[in-house]
């Protein structure tokens, strides 16, 4: 467990490292010459590239840790039984749900889509959470009414 905890620890600072070093050189490092421009009167950072493709790779690689662990959870939880093993893949297959319909509800070009889908999917966790907890919390205070 300590030798998780150590990898955990470097992976984590040096991912810190580097997205500050890119962030450094996105803010400091120049603009794109006036005849290089996408749009010719705003300036735009010489480091965009890199920028976006640092943070689709985390983003990337995030998804892949996430439903690599999501996977082994559902292995090991069928052995447990198959009931914890039906409610983690009815979750699974509800996010994946929400994010195609989210999807679908998107507006304009590929990126006005994604983001649109994360928006309101984070808008809908949002409600739900809210919603959960004040339920929760109401059925709370009325088993204490009760008993």
């Amino acid at each position: 467990m300590r030798y998780i905890r150590n990898v955990s620890t470097i992976v984590l600072w040096a991912v810190l490292i580097i997205s500050a070093v890119i962030a450094a050189l996105f803010y400091f490092g120049g603009v794109v010459p006036e005849t290089q421009r996408i749009v010719f009167d705003q300036s735009q950072p010489t480091f965009t590239g890199l920028f976006i493709d640092w943070v689709l790779l985390i983003v990337c690689i995030s998804v892949i840790l996430v439903l690599s662990i999501s996977i082994h959870k559902m292995a090991k939880d069928y052995r447990n039984g198959v009931k914890r093993t039906v409610v983690s893949f009815a979750f699974m297959f509800g996010i994946l749900f929400l994010l195609i319909v989210t999807w679908l509800l998107g507006s304009g070009s590929f990126w006005y889509r994604i983001a649109d889908m994360w928006l309101y999917t984070v808008c809908f966790l949002s409600i739900a959470a809210l919603l959960l907890v004040l339920f929760f919390s109401f059925r709370r205070l009325m088993c204490k009414r009760k008993g």
